[in-house]
């Protein structure tokens, strides 16, 4: 008949009829006679013994819901007390939760049909989370590829999980890093990946690179868990509900949960507003490199987050010579085309990064220098030699992420080798150089980078 209501409405409305109780019995409490308290009370409210009342069978509207929409309801059973008494748990938890979050004029319609869908609706989507130890002022910044940068705000976000369950095991939780104030890259769990054809799996790598080519600390991503949206934390393959170090992640820490940071960094409100336009940029030159030039720059990319993840708090401090060799690698992967001649290579990169990163002849001058005293630094480090010459770390690592923005912006136009020539060119022709210039000047517009 077309006026029966399905079993699983008939859940949500029997769940919404019990939050409605439950909020005008706390509105005007019942005068009831005090009673002695038992022993030992695994409520918290009375909001299992209204279910009871208004909905007498809604363990069987339940198990009929879920089978209907296909979801595994195998744990729901009114025979096994201990199951039962998890179902009131569970119900109870998430309703006092949803309850909270909502304020003082909570859409019980709304909460009544999260907590169904939850416990019997049709399976949705999964989505990917990664914590990373960086937040926003706002709910969510879309980036690119189906990728967002999302505060985690349980009050103001609906695709949030209702509740983060399951065991730590030997990860942190996510709910305790979100706790600390980390933030996470999540994406549909079936989003087109950025780099199928080129690197497999291993497309973590573009959001966090964007992330840490800003003006900002470095941004290291942790652990990862699976979401369906605005309902739980999923067990992936038939495992706890608990996170999952990324492979891309202990190929730039070993261990990266023992580095964690006691706060993340929080954009400020300019660079939080100006994120999306950035990121939107940087994804449409990522999607316009080759194959081949997304392997080159995830070569480069690689080297970056290592440094990324081993320098700062709770680190050993890093040899300079070093962190100049893996800077010098990282330019090396960007810069050095097909060249084989090992004596001139210091030379092309250091003129051909001065072009990149120079504003004008003074500016180029320095950029020259400095790379040129980090290749000393990295050509000692690799040859054993303690002669050196001092580098600015922190000069050269902003000079590293201007360089890595700019060849982007160029490889995507014109392709690796060719950008490699075009930089020697302009070191004779200020045509060329101009012109390069104003490709970079356009791409920084679109991405407000200042």
């Amino acid at each position: 008949m077309s006026g029966e209501v399905s079993a699983f409405g008939a859940l949500v409305d029997g769940l919404r009829r019990t939050l409605d109780v439950h909020l005008a019995e706390k509105a005007n409490p019942p005068k009831v006679k005090r009673a002695r308290k038992p022993r030992f009370q695994l409520s918290v409210s009375r909001l299992p013994e209204i279910l009871r009342e208004q909905l007498p069978d809604w363990a069987e509207l339940a198990l009929i819901a879920g089978r209907e929409n296909g979801r595994d309801v195998r744990w729901i059973g009114t025979a096994d007390c201990r199951s039962e008494t998890m179902i009131w748990s569970s119900f109870e938890d998430d309703a006092l939760e949803l309850l909270e979050r909502a304020g003082g004029h909570p859409n019980t319609a709304d909460i009544a049909l999260r907590i169904a869908g939850d416990l019997a609706g049709e399976p949705t989507p999964a989505w990917e989370y990664v914590t990373v130890d960086l937040n926003l002022p706002i709910t969510s910044v879309h980036l690119f590829d189906g990728w967002q940068l999302a505060s985690i705000n349980r009050t103001d976000d609906p695709n949030l999980p209702i509740s983060y369950g399951g065991s730590m095991g030997d990860l942190w939780a996510p709910d305790l890093l979100h706790d600390r104030g980390f933030g996470a890259l999540r994406r549909p769990r079936s989003a087109r990946r950025l780099d199928e054809a080129a690197a497999g799996e291993n497309d973590l790598i573009w959001p966090l690179l964007t992330l840490n080519l800003l003006d900002i600390p470095s941004v290291r991503a942790f652990t990862a868990y699976l979401v369906e949206p605005g309902r739980r934390v999923l067990c992936p393959d038939g495992g706890i509900r608990e996170g999952y170090l990324p492979s891309e992640v202990k190929l730039w820490h070993p261990q990266p949960l023992t580095i964690l940071p006691r706060k993340p960094h929080i954009l400020d409100q300019a660079t939080a507003n100006r994120l999306g336009r950035y990121a939107t940029e940087m994804g449409s030159r990522l999607a316009a490199l080759s194959v081949g030039d997304r392997r080159i720059l995830a070569h480069a990319t690689g080297h970056h987050l290592y440094l990324a993840y081993h320098e700062g708090p709770k680190q050993p401090k890093l040899d300079g010579s070093y962190v100049a060799f893996r800077r010098i690698v990282t330019l090396e992967a960007l810069l050095a085309n097909t060249d084989s001649d090992h004596e001139a290579i210091g030379r092309k990169i250091s003129q051909r990064a001065a072009v990149l990163a120079g504003q004008d002849d003074h500016s180029r001058l320095a950029v020259r220098d400095l790379i040129k005293s980090a290749y000393s630094v990295r050509s000692a480090f690799a040859h054993g030699s303690g002669r050196t010459r001092q580098v600015d770390h922190a000069i050269l690592t902003s000079t590293v992420k201007i360089i890595m923005r700019r060849w982007l912006a160029l490889a995507a136009s014109h392709g690796a080798k060719r950008v490699a020539a075009l930089l020697d060119d302009a070191l004779l022709s200020t045509t060329v150089r101009d012109g390069l210039m104003c490709e970079i000047a356009e791409h920084e517009s679109r991405a407000g980078i200042q």
